[in-house]
């Protein structure tokens, strides 16, 4: 494969590009769970030198019904609430 960047696909849903990982963060993903909402991001002042300059995955575990719902918050067709906390 010479791109990273997988074709896409007529199920694929519209705006979303997928990119192939390579061996070692996609055993890093699949220690994660099956499922995992991933933000990439640019290095910051956080990040180690060896990683700056490079995009770096934000991922956390989450449920399938939570990644369908987060896709449709940023697809723009639901939104998003923040949950209020009982005032004692």
């Amino acid at each position: 494969m010479e791109s990273p960047v997988i074709p896409e696909h007529p199920l694929d849903r519209p705006g979303v590009v997928k990119i192939a990982l390579g061996r070692l963060a996609s055993e890093a993903l699949a220690g994660i769970g099956p499922h995992c909402l991933c933000i990439a991001t640019r290095a910051d002042a956080t990040a180690p030198p060896e990683a700056q300059g490079r995009m770096i995955l934000h991922c956390r575990p989450i449920t399938k019904e939570a990644a369908n719902d987060a896709y449709r918050v940023a697809a723009g067709t639901h939104r998003a609430a923040k949950i209020k906390t009982p005032k004692p």
